[in-house]
């Protein structure tokens, strides 16, 4: 069980989108397909059973033609006033009897003789005795009390009455030349009512082999493959066609003592064959007639659509298959790039790209992996770019100091020299100066207290004041809460250098620099300004424009303003863009030099 659940998630990609394109494809088309072959068997058999049901009913209308003109004919014969008149009279005397005869009955009887043929025959039964008996005219006393005369006399008291299918009567006068051809027969009574007493005195009769009215039976293309059986309504088989297949009329005798509604269809099986069977019930007379097809033709009809069926589906299939696999072929070859891209950018090559071909998900993915490789191009480039420019910017602020190791050993040696000497101003100058290179050979390029930069820049100031005579004052403004916190190394010497070099330059007058720092939204501001000549507006705006600029733009290492770039860059590489120096200044009201960091503990 396992293996099988893992199987799908060890198939190939390929594979898994062939599968999902023919399963998503393959079920609605199967179930559709099946559902249109079940409704086209449906179709088929009630089409079959349709026609099967039409096909009876025109049999049905046949018969019942057959049978109305039968009925029309008895009509016309007992309603003829000759007949009824010679029937009717029972005063006429035996002279007047051959003169009727003679005249006028045995023109009838001719036209009557010329209508019977071998598949019906007449005969009158009348109550008048004195008529002549011959093979058409019978006296009824004889027959009064037999059982098919009884009841011929009492249904035809308001319509004519069809006898059912019985063994031929074959009487005195019958001249019946071939009497096998009425076995069997069917009967049709006819009332003659009776001029004088308007009663029935005489019965025609007119017995019809069944041929005669069923023989055109199972001629039609729908039952040249089945049968069609007549039974009448006391359940005896009057007709069938001669091609059934044998068995068949037990087993329908039984079906038929179960369909009890004048009209049905079922399935007879009879061995292993099975027959569509419809039944359509005859009224006066009461006959029903049924119909046969073999069901083996509606299943080869079902079978050519299941064929059809099952080829359409296999054709669909395969169509399927192959429009997945073009498909998946074409999604798995953008996926294949993309893979491949993103294996060459995991051994090391982040100059390569996703080809693109279209816009779909794939193709978007892939345009976005190529902005994520450029994003990291650029990230390497300016890490590497800043980490460049740090280690540049440390070393030029170095470059502006004399190597620490030796000069604070030259210093030391002649700082005891002046001590001996009793010379106490070089004794100062040299505790200054061996403090800042103290300062600078100690503490690495990162973080310093903001006291310890403080405490550089008097030992600066202390030292550039024996060049200056005593003029240069140094005055810091800082809470004592700030001294605490911590700062770059080297960020505020540079500026009062600058201010001392530049500032002060070919000035007369007492040179104050004042250091102030106040705390603002979690960030620090430092003010640096001096009381000096100031700065030439045009000199200021191009000295703005690089600090602006940041690196892309800064100062060779000749020029004056190196502190001011170098400090500026170092505060934009270590807190970001955010921060770094801003200038203010006037013309001999000396420069405003502000610089922000944020407040690190």
């Amino acid at each position: 069980m396992l293996r099988m659940l893992r199987g799908p998630v060890n198939t190939s990609y390929t594979w898994k989108i062939m599968i999902s394109f023919v399963l998503v494809l393959l079920i609605p088309v199967t179930l559709s397909a099946v559902f249109i072959y079940i409704r086209s068997v449906q179709y088929v058999e009630d089409q079959s059973k349709t026609a099967l049901k039409e096909a009876l009913a025109k049999e049905k209308e046949n018969v019942h033609q057959i049978f109305n003109d039968y009925r029309k004919l008895g009509s016309q014969i007992a309603q003829y006033p000759l007949l009824i008149s010679y029937f009717d009279d029972l005063y006429m005397s035996d002279t007047n009897k051959i003169d009727f005869s003679y005249h006028y009955l045995n023109s009838f009887m001719d036209w009557v003789r010329s209508l019977e043929t071998t598949e019906y025959h007449f005969r009158f039964f009348t109550a008048n005795d004195n008529t002549f008996q011959n093979e058409w005219i019978y006296h009824s006393k004889p027959y009064g009390n037999e059982a098919w005369f009884e009841e011929a006399i009492q249904a035809t008291y308001s319509a004519p009455y069809w006898e059912n299918l019985h063994k031929a009567r074959i009487l005195d006068y019958d001249k019946v030349k071939n009497p096998a051809i009425r076995d069997q027969e069917i009967s049709l009574f006819v009332p003659m009512l009776s001029y004088t007493t308007n009663d029935r005195n005489t019965l025609l009769e007119i017995f019809i082999a069944p041929d005669a009215i069923f023989g055109g039976l199972g001629k039609m293309e729908e039952f040249k493959q089945g049968a069609v059986f007549v039974y009448d309504s006391v359940g005896q088989l009057v007709y069938e066609s001669n091609h059934h297949p044998a068995g068949v009329l037990s087993q329908l005798s039984s079906q038929l003592n179960k369909a009890e509604q004048s009209t049905s269809n079922f399935v007879t099986k009879v061995g292993s064959q099975s027959f569509l069977t419809e039944i359509q019930t005859l009224e006066n007379p009461n006959y029903r007639i049924i119909g046969m097809f073999p069901q083996n033709l509606v299943i080869q009809e079902t079978t050519k659509a299941r064929n059809t069926f099952v080829v359409c589906l296999v054709a669909a299939l395969i169509l399927m298959i192959l429009i997945s696999y073009v498909f998946s072929r074409k999604l798995m070859k953008k996926i294949k790039r993309l893979v491949k891209v993103m294996r060459s950018v995991q051994k090391g090559n982040l100059n390569t790209q996703v080809v693109i071909e279209g816009n779909d998900e794939i193709d978007e993915l892939g345009k976005d992996f190529n902005r994520m490789l450029n994003r990291i191009n650029e990230l390497i480039e300016t890490v590497y770019k800043t980490e460049i420019l740090q280690k540049d910017a440390l070393l030029k602020a170095l470059e502006n100091q004399v190597n620490p190791h030796f000069l604070y050993n030259t210093l030391e040696t002649i700082k005891m020299m002046a001590e001996i000497n009793r010379e106490r101003e070089i004794s100062d100058a040299l505790t200054s100066l061996g403090a800042m290179v103290r300062y600078n050979l100690t503490k690495d390029n990162r973080l310093v207290l903001i006291t310890e930069e403080i405490e550089q820049i008097r030992s600066y100031c202390s030292l550039q004041n024996l060049m200056m005579n005593g003029r240069l004052e140094l005055v810091c403004s800082i809470a004592e809460q700030i001294y605490s916190l911590k700062m770059l190394k080297l960020i505020l010497q540079p500026i009062v250098e600058n201010a001392i070099l530049h500032g002060f330059r070919n000035f007369d007058g007492q040179c104050v620099i004042k250091i102030s720092a106040e705390v603002y939204q979690n960030n620090i501001r430092f003010t640096i300004c001096d009381n000096g000549n100031g700065i030439e507006p045009g000199k200021l705006r191009a000295l703005r424009e690089r600090l602006e600029n940041n690196h892309k733009n800064r100062l060779s290492p000749g020029e004056n303003e190196i502190g001011l770039s170098n400090v500026n860059d170092r505060l934009k590489l270590a807190y970001g863009s955010c921060y770094g120096i801003e200038i203010e200044s006037e013309m001999r009201e000396g420069t405003r030099i502000y610089i922000s960091i944020p407040v690190i503990d």
